[in-house]
């Protein structure tokens, strides 16, 4: 087994969740808050946070957890017909097995979640670890999680994979590397932070020999 792990973010890396996790957002609010109106904007200011902070944003603290449950039914319910991978994902993550790297998810969605999302598309067994938010006392950016990783597979190396800056830096502050995604929906911030950024996942193969 190669020493180096390759960790990949879930929503919007590893999975294209984006118009799930919107529309499971706008179902919530809706739900909650009917008369406030998200731009896209601030739709795309909750990618990444936990759901805790971005339902915190605008709802009253004792309303939060109901919104949260009714975020993540819907997200569960719609997982199959609002959700995807990407184009060549599963061709590069057999061929990275195949060429010895142990593959990680690190993320802030519930580990049954992230867990279902992985195998409603067949590509769970590709993963040798997958590290929920309940596994976490800190998110990233904080490396946490790598550190965890790292450990728990017994590696020196490792490069975090994702499309938020809160990914990116998650590597950084672990002394890793940290590879954007061009497909992300905040290309320019992922830009400035970046060691490298991936036009597909085709470009792993060429990185990781």
């Amino acid at each position: 087994m190669k020493d180096t792990v390759l960790i990949f973010d879930l929503d919007g890396t590893a999975l294209d969740t984006n118009y799930l996790v919107e529309q499971s957002f706008r179902y919530a609010f809706h739900c909650f808050h009917p008369e406030l109106v998200l731009s896209d904007e601030i739709i795309l200011s909750m990618f990444g946070p936990t759901l805790e902070e971005s339902f915190g944003r605008f709802l009253d603290e004792e309303d939060v957890p109901a919104a949260i449950a009714t975020y993540r039914d819907f997200n569960f319910k719609h997982h199959a017909d609002l959700a995807k991978t990407y184009p060549h994902e599963e061709a590069v993550l057999k061929e990275l097995k195949k060429r010895g790297y142990p593959l990680a998810i690190l993320t802030t969605k519930r580990q049954d979640a992230a867990e279902y999302g992985l195998s409603l598309f067949g590509i769970d067994h590709y993963f040798d670890l997958v590290i929920g938010m309940e596994q976490q006392h800190r998110y990233k950016p904080d490396p946490e999680g790598i550190y965890m990783i790292m450990d728990q597979l017994g590696v020196s190396k490792a490069v975090m994979i994702g499309d938020n800056v809160s990914d990116i830096m998650a590597g950084i502050n672990a002394k890793q590397q940290g590879i954007g995604v061009a497909w992300s929906t905040k290309l320019d911030d992922i830009k400035a932070v970046s060691d490298i950024i991936i036009d597909s996942f085709n470009d792993l193969l060429t990185l990781f020999e």
